[in-house]
């Protein structure tokens, strides 16, 4: 059964997202957890240390099975965050590619469209299929923000799983607690708009203008035009993650935006570096996450019929 373009972008989408999330979790984790440290001299030894090992000697059930949960802890808010988010967006990606093309309605194939584009094109696609995303699961990141946080571990069962989480924050907060670190988070879109932007000239440049078709990418181009965008990106854009994850936990829900900023800047009189906490955790979570992402993703779309 031949399924549509827009078709192709959800299953691929969806099945990149649950990819890798399933294989770099564990960074992902670490990553939340240096961002929301109250600790100046946070690194991954301590993080690991005192968030993921120490529990486990506290309770005297020091085993393999013990050590994999806490690594894994908050996978399946993850797992569902990151798959329905990259499906939705790159399906919205596709939609307002077309959009603003104004080639929708031709019998042009999807990469004579994109072909057809500039940068700032894509740019405007791609900010506004991640404001919609983001709109729309925001409430899902928060979920996934209370159960990584390290700053839940004394805070008995609250945060233990999905539906505790939702009730225990309903009941103490109400819904606008689900939508905290919206602001920072819509201001965060631009990173993925700068992304593609970069990414789709990359990629239409290393593929050609002569073909309407578009061939398979291959291994080493999705790599390094993945890594060159990703990196540009999140340079760019990385402090706005860490002010929103901090939005986002528990201890500091109630801060606006600002006191938000400047809490985490005055931080233990450690000021820019503040902002920039858990970015080598970061990049070294990203960057392969995000090769994998979209080599999965163009795979998955290049198998289907």
């Amino acid at each position: 059964m031949k399924v549509s373009q827009l078709q192709k972008e959800v299953i691929a989408g969806l099945s990149s997202g649950l990819l890798t999330i399933l294989i770099t979790h564990p960074l992902d984790l670490i990553k939340i957890r240096l961002q929301l440290s109250k600790e100046a001299n946070s690194t991954y030894k301590s993080i690991i240390k005192n968030t993921i090992l120490l529990p486990i000697s506290k309770t005297q059930v020091k085993n393999e099975r013990s050590l994999l949960r806490n690594f894994y802890k908050g996978l399946t808010i993850n797992l569902i965050g990151n798959s329905s988010s990259w499906g939705l967006y790159f399906f919205l990606y596709r939609y307002y590619k077309d959009a603003f093309s104004g080639l929708s309605t031709t019998n042009l194939s999807a990469y004579q469209r994109d072909k057809s584009m500039n940068g700032i094109n894509y740019m405007l696609a791609a900010w506004s299929a991640g404001f919609t995303t983001t709109l729309l699961t925001n409430p899902i990141w928060v979920l996934k923000t209370r159960i990584m946080s390290p700053n839940n571990i004394n805070t008995g069962n609250n945060y233990q799983s999905i539906p505790k989480t939702i009730s225990h924050i309903y009941k103490t907060e109400g819904i606008p607690a689900f939508f905290t670190g919206l602001l920072p988070a819509i201001v965060g879109v631009s990173q993925g708009a700068v992304y593609f932007s970069i990414y789709d000239t990359l990629k239409v440049r290393a593929l050609g203008q002569k073909d309407d078709h578009e061939r398979k990418i291959t291994a080493l181009e999705s790599m390094s035009i993945t890594c060159i965008s990703k990196m540009t990106a999140t340079l760019l854009f990385y402090p706005i993650q860490t002010i929103k994850s901090n939005m986002q936990d528990h201890g500091m829900v109630k801060r606006s935006l600002f006191q938000t900023i400047s809490s985490v800047y005055k931080r233990n009189g450690s000021g820019l570096r503040n902002l920039y906490r858990g970015l080598s955790a970061n990049l070294a979570r990203s960057l392969p996450a995000t090769c994998i992402t979209f080599y999965t993703y163009e795979t998955v779309k290049h198998l289907l019929p």
